[in-house]
């Protein structure tokens, strides 16, 4: 029984010491909200001459889109650690449904980009994004 003891003891240690050890190698910058200058900034790096246009904020701050020039394209910005990812589509290529609460669930028709969520105004601005292009594809 002793033999156990030692070894759940020194195993719950070990993993608590392997633990401290990832996070001081490797430790979670928050770095806030996507800004818009952090948006023109994963543009400019991904060659997008195309200047954003309002942003909407996912709920946990860390995904953003914006239309790119007049439409219907337009670009996801999501934070990745340190770094940014940007993902340039047709808005077309966007599926929404609500999620409840007040909030819109956003997803892309592959399997390539997580989803996320928006509220409030950016859930509004989307609407609006998606109606007025799926609109014009149809004219």
């Amino acid at each position: 029984m002793e033999t156990l003891l030692y070894l759940f003891a020194s195993s719950v240690i070990a993993i608590a010491l392997l633990a401290l050890l990832i996070n001081w190698l490797h430790p979670n910058t928050h770095q806030g909200p996507i800004t818009i200058e952090t948006f023109k900034a994963a543009l400019l790096d991904h060659d997008q001459q195309q200047a954003p246009g309002t942003l909407c904020l996912s709920t946990d701050a860390q995904q953003s889109l914006a239309l790119l020039g007049k439409g219907p394209k337009l670009a996801i910005v999501r934070r990745v650690g340190d770094r940014v990812a940007l993902r340039v589509l047709s808005i077309t290529e966007l599926t929404t449904r609500q999620a409840g609460s007040g909030q819109t669930k956003v997803s892309i028709h592959d399997f390539t980009w997580p989803s996320f969520q928006v509220e409030g105004k950016s859930a509004e601005q989307l609407a609006k994004w998606q109606t007025k292009f799926k609109e014009a594809s149809h004219a």
